[in-house]
C-alpha cells in the first residue's frame, strides 16, 4: 500500500511539473473535499477490515474454506463499491 501511494503520488508529482501546483492540487482534492475521502474511506475501512479477518481466519480453517471466505472479499468490495458511488 504505502508503494502505491508513492506511485501515485509520483505521478501527480510528474503531471503537474511543479512543486507549488502539485502541493496545491493535493490541497484541494484532499482537504477541501471531505465528502470525497469519507467515500472513499469506508470502502477501504471494510476492505481493511476484512483483510485482518481473513489472516486471522488463515490460522484457523482448512485451506478450501479459507479460499471459498478470500472470494467473498472480491464480492463485498465491488458491492460496496457500486452502493458508494451510486452505480
Amino acid at each position: 500500500e504505502v508503494v502505491k501511494f508513492i506511485s501515485c503520488l509520483s505521478v501527480i508529482l510528474y503531471q503537474k511539473k511543479d512543486i507549488g501546483l502539485f502541493y496545491r492540487s493535493l490541497k484541494d482534492e484532499v482537504f477541501f473535499q471531505p465528502m470525497e475521502i469519507l467515500k472513499l474511506s469506508v470502502p477501504s475501512l471494510l476492505y481493511t477490515v476484512q483483510n485482518n479477518l481473513l489472516y486471522y481466519a488463515l490460522s484457523h480453517l482448512d485451506a478450501a474454506t479459507f479460499q471459498v471466505g478470500y472470494q467473498v472479499k472480491i464480492l463485498t468490495t465491488a458491492v460496496f463499491s457500486a452502493i458508494i458511488l451510486g452505480k
